[in-house]
């Protein structure tokens, strides 16, 4: 794989993803997988990929995801996991991934959120969590860095949301850091 920079799978019957499943990949910069067979991400199945930039799983069976799978993904910058069948989210998901700027998370069943999931991201834009299965959502621990760089977007629309933690807001738009930047948070009920 030294020369590949794109590698696509579509409507195949990959039905297992491995530990380094992905290796000698310094030139790699995307990876897109739709209509898949395989339901866990593992730890470091693209570890050695570490100019990778954008990695999307679409439509596929996807439903763990291992606190590692992303390890060694430095360079990652859009992360696009819709549209499967995701339930929970490892606390430390993102802890390599600083450089990560978008996330779609949407049309899951993600049930709940870990306050300190989002914290590695200080450079994210927006995360999208739209149509999953979450009831509440906790005082979120925005690691956000790039404040005075524009804006920010969380989607929360068609979630069954009945709480929020009473300083999410007050913590979210408060922040020191954040400058003239605007901020978008869209709930709307399921």
């Amino acid at each position: 794989m030294i020369n590949i920079n794109h590698f696509n799978s579509q409507n195949g019957s990959i039905s297992t993803v491995t530990t380094d499943a992905f290796i000698k990949c310094q030139n790699l910069h995307y990876i897109m997988m739709y209509y898949e067979l395989f339901t866990h991400r593992p730890a470091s199945f693209a570890g050695q990929c570490y100019n990778l930039q954008h990695l999307n799983i679409y439509y596929s069976n996807l439903q763990t995801i291992d606190e590692n799978a992303f390890r060694g993904l430095f360079s990652l910058q859009g992360l696009m996991l819709q549209y499967n069948q995701i339930e929970c989210l490892p606390p430390l998901l993102f802890q390599d991934n600083k450089g990560l700027k978008s996330i779609a998370l949407n049309d899951n069943k993600i049930k709940a959120i870990h306050p300190i999931i989002f914290k590695p991201l200080i450079q994210v834009k927006t995360i999208n969590l739209a149509t999953n299965q979450i009831t509440y959502i906790p005082d979120l621990d925005l690691g956000i860095n790039s404040w005075n760089q524009g804006s920010f977007s969380l989607y929360l629309y068609d979630n069954p949301i009945n709480a929020i933690h009473p300083l999410f807001l007050t913590h979210l738009f408060y922040n020191n850091n954040m400058g003239s930047s605007q901020i978008s948070i869209n709930f709307a009920p399921s």
